[in-house]
C-alpha cells in the first residue's frame, strides 16, 4: 500500500483473505474446499464467524475503492481490518498448540515458508 501500487495490493488482499479463511478452518480441523466455496465454508467455524464483520468491512473498503489510492498502511482502513484478522486468528491458533514466532511477526519467516513450500511434493 505505501508504493501505491492498487493492482499488487488488491492481489495480496484476495491472497490475504484467502489465506484467513483457510486457517479457520484448518484450525477446526474442517477441510477447506476449492477457493471459490471458500467463502460459503469457512463462515460455519466459530473462528470465522468472529472474523465476519472484518471480511464485511473488507468487502465495503473494496467497493469503495479504497485500494486505488491507499496511502500509507498503517492509516489504510482495509489495512486494520487485516490486523484484526490476524489478531483474531493468533489466539485459537495457539488453543491448538501453534505457538511459533511466525504467528506475531510472519514478515520475518517469509524466505522461510517460501524455501519450506517450494520442497513439498504432493
Amino acid at each position: 500500500m505505501n508504493r501505491n501500487d492498487a493492482v499488487a495490493a488488491y492481489l495480496n488482499t484476495a491472497q490475504s483473505l484467502l489465506h484467513a479463511l483457510r486457517a479457520c478452518l484448518s484450525m477446526e480441523s474442517e477441510p477447506y474446499p476449492y477457493d471459490k466455496w471458500l467463502s460459503r465454508s469457512a463462515p460455519k467455524t466459530a473462528t470465522a464467524q468472529k472474523l465476519a464483520p472484518h471480511v464485511a468491512r473488507l468487502m465495503d473498503h473494496l467497493a469503495d475503492d479504497a485500494l486505488r489510492f491507499p496511502g500509507p498502511e498503517s492509516d489504510n482502513a482495509l489495512s486494520q481490518d487485516f490486523r484484526e484478522i490476524r489478531s483474531l486468528l493468533i489466539d485459537p491458533a495457539r488453543q491448538t498448540g501453534i505457538d511459533e514466532p511466525w504467528l506475531t511477526r510472519w514478515w520475518e519467516h517469509i524466505n522461510q515458508a517460501r524455501s519450506a513450500t517450494s520442497r513439498v511434493r504432493w
